[in-house]
């Protein structure tokens, strides 16, 4: 909830803000990251933590993406 949170935050945002929460959005995701594997650690799931951290990957290649060409307009 706090990366969607976060998204729609930085979508509002504009400006050196708006970085500011793409930050916090990469940060989030490490920690979702971190939340499963710990989860895999204790249930021992069926699927492999590889196939979440690919999803939680590809969140956050994204927002690293729209963060840098807000950095470009802000800077310019």
């Amino acid at each position: 909830f706090d990366i969607h949170d976060g998204i729609i935050k930085a979508n509002i945002a504009r400006g050196t803000e708006r970085i500011d929460f793409q930050s916090e959005i990469i940060a989030n995701c490490t920690t979702l990251k971190f939340y499963i594997r710990m989860v895999y650690e204790v249930l021992k799931p069926e699927c492999s933590t590889t196939y979440w951290d690919k999803l939680v990957d590809k969140v956050e290649s994204q927002v690293r993406g729209w963060q840098k060409s807000t950095k470009k307009m802000v800077t310019h």
